[in-house]
């Protein structure tokens, strides 16, 4: 597997180091549940009214989404790729505490992996999408085609980001980077979160440099950057159709408002195959 910007973000996120104890621990699982109580499983009972059937959740992190659906009765089984392998620690323990054995945490570069397997329905949520591009020339067209191949017919596509209106106008108003720092809900083990972006106008292209404060003692970590190509609906929407989507519908929130471009706080895309 590559060891790519996203594999150094993320490898040690959500790592048994950073919790001292299970109740810490288990305090952490709550703020992930009701966060996904709130945002991302509302919509997909919205939109998949008979369930997602068999799911693909690529970046799947820590589980929390599959682990909801599951729980819900709104998966019947659940595969969850994600890079960083101590997130994957982490998801199968959570799995296993709570009892799930329909699903399936592996660790891997979901460009680069095989996944044989066939699927009703495929997530890719959390601001990944926009990642592929950043870690390999025509990325997401490449991510999007394997999605199609690994569907089955009447499959269903969902794509989520946040749009990242506010840091790209901070960026833009600061001659083309800005610094800001925002608070962890508690239950979190970091308390803050300290972010440069710089904001590359004419390729849309976002990166930022974070580092994270612990909560419970005087510690910075490792300095880690993401990068991000800024999708519109419209070039989102070119991608799906050229990887052979169809029926392409977007909303601007969890609340499935209509998006507005500039406006809306994420973009998400469902597609069907």
């Amino acid at each position: 597997m590559k060891r790519n910007f996203a594999y150094e973000t993320y490898r040690s996120v959500e790592a048994d180091s950073n919790y001292k104890t299970a109740r810490d621990r288990k305090r952490y699982e709550d703020v992930l549940t009701a966060r996904t109580k709130q945002t991302e499983l509302p919509f997909l009972r919205k939109h998949f009214r008979n369930g997602t059937g068999s799911v693909l959740e690529v970046g799947s992190g820590s589980g929390r989404i599959l682990h909801a659906l599951l729980l819900a009765g709104l998966a019947k089984s659940a595969v969850g790729i994600e890079i960083s392998p101590s997130r994957v620690r982490f998801g199968k323990k959570w799995a296993h505490k709570l009892g799930l054995s329909r699903v399936s945490h592996r660790t891997g570069d979901f460009l680069s992996m095989d996944v044989p397997e066939k699927f009703d329905a495929i997530l890719c949520v959390t601001s990944i999408f926009p990642f592929f591009d950043m870690l390999e020339k025509g990325g997401l067209m490449k991510a999007l085609r394997k999605m199609k191949k690994s569907l089955r017919p009447q499959g269903a596509i969902v794509l989520e980001s946040v749009t990242f209106n506010n840091e790209v106008s901070l960026s833009r108003v600061s001659g083309g980077s800005a610094r800001v720092w925002e608070e962890y809900a508690k239950g979190d083990p970091f308390r803050f979160n300290l972010v440069e972006y710089i904001l590359d106008e004419k390729k849309r292209v976002l990166v930022a440099r974070s580092q994270n404060v612990m909560r419970d003692r005087a510690h910075v970590d490792a300095p880690t950057i993401k990068k991000w190509h800024l999708e519109s609906a419209e070039t989102l929407g070119q991608s799906l159709r050229r990887a052979g989507f169809r029926n392409i519908r977007f909303f601007g929130d969890f609340n499935s408002s209509v998006y507005k471009e500039g406006k809306s706080p994420r973009i998400i895309a469902i597609a069907d195959t």
